[in-house]
């Protein structure tokens, strides 16, 4: 039995982070990584699946929320925010 991280690589969140700064919506960084697993599994039929291929939609939710509460920013005097 093989033991597989349940952490997603940084190089993984980084792919994910750059699609999602880039615009795209979580639906499609999802489309774009099945599209990536499927090509990779055509390329080699026994390859090795890591946690990176078992890339959830939650998974990309997660990091996108993360990116969205990093577009607010605290004001120098904390009492107001600015976008």
């Amino acid at each position: 039995m093989v033991a597989i991280s349940p952490w997603i690589s940084n190089s993984k969140r980084e792919f994910v982070l750059q699609m999602l700064y880039r615009g795209f919506t979580p639906q499609q960084v999802f489309d774009n990584h099945i599209q990536q697993v499927y090509n990779k599994a055509r390329l080699s039929p026994h390859i090795f699946l890591t946690r990176d291929d078992y890339l959830s939609l939650k998974d990309i939710f997660n990091i996108s929320q993360r990116v969205a509460s990093e577009k607010y920013h605290l004001h120098n005097n904390d009492a107001e925010s600015i976008r």
